[in-house]
């Protein structure tokens, strides 16, 4: 029997079986569901989805969104608009389309053209002003708030004129517009009551007179938000200085100032080694105040510069013109009169000035000039999590406020930007080295370069006078022992030098005590003065070898290299007077030349292509692989070059003690001194023919830092073992 044929037998006449009535009672509930589920999607499911697909009749200036949303007014496009005009709470301020009728159209505030917004916030603004989205005030259907309302109910949505409600102009270009009014927020906290100006429902009554209502609606809150809560300054980009990138990390000029009461005075000033100024000492940056000391690059690179290569404020106060009102920065704590300003003569908390003009940046959107920065005070701010300061940036023409831990180096004493070493510089610079105290007088005066290196002990209060040992002369000469390893050359050193090689090592490590603010009375005197003298010298360097193919040379499995020896003259604002090709005088400059103080010749250096090094121009390599011959400069030659005198005067720190009579006696302290740092530059022109002449000098005194007086006793006692001929360790503690 067929399928088919059982179905049908189940349900004709005759005795059936007990598995046949349960199988005829399941086929007729199967059918009962499957009618029910034809029933609901044909039919019911419809209904329910018309239901909640419910759109109203929209009415004049309104438009549909996402199927059944109302938009107050009919969606325009960003292209189109000419002007976008906000009054709030806050302030009253006008959007500008920069481009208008282009799909790239940009806006600008009216009067503050030139001031940089934030892409993402006026995106928000202007999409919001486009897209006026409503929310339902039922649940069921989407509807407006009231269809019918009087000029009297216009209070109670906060819409009255005097409520003074927010609202929304915006403008196009075809001439048409629409004035929003944003009125009080709605209980329920999800949408503001809203209206449109001019916009009436036109009702006719059952015996044909007609009444006009205004419409009320419920705008969205997230929309509603950036009309009602927010001022222009959201719109203000909070990057207040270009980007810099890692280009931050080379100033030419970082000047740190503070107010003095009347006017600045300067805490710090630093700039980067330039490359003519490279291989004397192997920092990177150069403290131009307080004179005598050296920058703690660390500190200065990671904390101070890296604050400022992406300097975002936290928040913006005011921008363009309303900085220079003084309603609005003194409360800052700023000084930011337009007169002042111009002149210098404003009186911030701190004003802050740099310059990367000297950098080449890889990035496209780089500024390179001169930046500043002005700060005013401080103030505990909840909403961002801790103190605050006040600052103004005339690039951005803004008042914004950063973190105070983020900017804690604006109030730091010039200490904080130093290392604690005392002096350091290449032995290839030195010219001399002078100790003076009681017992001491004495003065090493060194010449030549790594290989020829000779030292004259004198005297340092009349370096006529020689200090004598064993009837001769006290001198140190260094002495290279150059042997072959394989085809390899090498050099080490031995002999007296490198004794006093030792005492300079000693001089380059003493540390001040940093940290220390030591109390008590210093002389009028020091007690003992230590005094460095050097010359702007290039250094000796090793470089790879390379061939015509510019490939490193290889011998025996290892690179091949050569050594240039160093220790010339460099010299700035370098003038030659030549014959030119037509055979006239011809006057040629350059930044940089070095002076061959051994053949009386200048002579210039060229980046090498193959490894991009700096080399003198034209230069052989000789038989010992060092640089030995190359071009030098032919001509009348004027050139400057730089001489500086270091000298640190050791004062004793003297304290009250009352002796057991009841006297108070003054005594040493036995752990501290302080050291005052001097620093007189010369500057000197140099003549072709050798001659020098004083162009200037200036000196420049700093404040004293504290030292443990052992750190200056080993200096002084291994002088001594020096000149003794005693082996000093210059990791040995005093």
């Amino acid at each position: 029997m067929s399928f088919f044929k059982k179905i049908k037998a189940l349900f004709t006449k005759g005795e059936k079986t007990l598995l046949q009535k349960q199988v005829r009672a399941g086929i007729i509930i199967l059918g009962v569901i499957l009618i029910g589920l034809i029933v609901y999607f044909a039919i019911v499911r419809p209904a329910v989805t018309k239901v909640t697909k419910y759109v109203p009749e929209l009415l004049d200036g309104e438009d549909i969104y996402n199927e059944n949303i109302i938009l107050i007014e009919k969606y325009r496009t960003r292209a189109e608009v000419e002007s976008i005009e906000i009054k709030n709470d806050r302030e009253h301020y006008k959007l500008i389309a920069t481009d208008p009728g282009s799909s790239g159209t940009m806006f600008y505030i009216e009067g503050a053209k030139d001031i940089s917004l934030n892409a993402n916030n006026l995106a928000s603004v202007v999409t919001h002003s486009l897209l006026l989205v409503t929310n339902s005030p039922k649940l069921s259907v989407q509807d407006r708030v009231n269809e019918r309302a009087t000029d009297e109910d216009l209070a109670s949505y906060g819409l009255d004129e005097a409520s003074s409600p927010v609202f929304l102009e915006v403008k196009f270009l075809d001439g048409t517009s629409y004035k929003i009014f944003i009125g009080s927020k709605q209980p329920t906290g999800d949408g503001y009551y809203a209206m449109a100006e001019g916009r009436r429902n036109k009702i006719t009554n059952e015996d044909g007179t007609t009444a006009e209502y205004h419409v009320i609606y419920s705008l969205t809150t997230y929309v509603a938000t950036d009309f009602v809560d927010k001022g222009s300054e959201a719109l203000i980009s909070t990057l207040v200085l270009p980007y810099y990138s890692s280009s931050i990390y080379q100033p030419s000029d970082f000047l740190l100032e503070r107010s003095a009461g009347d006017g600045y005075s300067t805490v710090v000033r630093i700039h980067t080694m330039k490359e003519e100024e490279q291989t004397t000492s192997g920092q990177t940056y150069i403290l131009d105040h307080p004179k005598g000391y050296i920058v703690d690059e660390s500190t200065f690179s990671s904390f101070v510069l890296g604050s400022l290569e992406y300097l975002a404020a936290k928040k913006i106060v005011a921008y363009g013109d309303a900085v220079h009102d003084p309603a609005v920065y003194e409360k800052c704590g700023l000084d930011l009169d337009k007169s002042r300003l111009d002149a210098g003569t404003e009186n911030c908390v701190a004003r802050l000035t740099f310059d990367v003009d000297n950098v080449t940046p890889s990035n496209t959107d780089f500024e390179s000039g001169e930046y500043k920065l002005y700060f005013g005070s401080a103030y505990y701010d909840d909403e961002l999590g801790g103190e605050c300061r006040y600052a103004y940036s005339p690039y951005s023409e803004t008042i914004f406020v950063v973190l105070t831990s983020d900017f804690e180096y604006v109030t730091w004493r010039a200490v904080r930007y130093l290392s604690a070493r005392m002096f350091f510089d290449n032995i290839t610079s030195l010219d001399y080295l002078e100790l003076i105290d009681g017992d001491t007088d004495i003065r090493y005066t060194i010449n030549g370069n790594y290989l020829t290196y000779h030292v004259d002990v004198t005297k340092a209060t009349d370096t006529s006078v020689k200090i004598m040992k064993d009837g001769e002369p006290l001198t140190f000469d260094v002495k290279p022992v150059i042997y072959k390893v394989g085809s390899y050359t090498q050099t080490k050193f031995e002999g007296e030098f490198e004794n006093f090689r030792r005492l300079y090592y000693v001089l380059i490590t003493r540390e001040f005590a940093i940290d220390t603010d030591s109390e008590g009375e210093i002389p009028a005197e020091p007690s003992r003065v230590v005094s460095i003298k050097t010359t702007e010298r290039d250094t000796n360097e090793t470089f790879y070898r390379y061939d015509k193919y510019g490939e490193r040379v290889v011998e025996d499995g290892r690179y091949v290299t050569a050594m240039y020896d160093g220790g010339n003259i460099r010299c700035h604002n370098v003038k030659l007077t030549t014959t030119g090709l037509s055979g006239g005088e011809t006057v040629l400059t350059y930044d940089t030349a070095y002076y061959d103080e051994t053949v009386g010749k200048f002579f210039l250096k060229e980046e090498d292509r193959a490894d991009s090094n700096y080399k003198p121009k034209n230069y052989k390599i000789d038989s010992e692989g060092h640089l030995s011959s190359w071009t030098y400069l032919s001509g009348s030659i004027e050139a400057e070059y730089t001489e500086t005198l270091y000298s640190f005067k050791v004062y004793d720190v003297l304290y009250d003690y009352t002796d057991p009579d009841g006297n108070t006696v003054k005594r040493v302290n036995q752990t501290y001194c302080c050291v005052v740092p001097s620093v007189t530059t010369y500057h000197y022109k140099l003549n072709s023919d050798g001659t020098r002449e004083l162009l200037d000098e200036s000196t420049e005194v700093s404040d004293g830092l504290y030292m443990r007086i052992s750190q200056i006793d080993k200096l002084f006692s291994d002088s001594g073992k020096v000149v003794d001929g005693v082996e000093i360790d210059r990791f040995g503690a005093n």
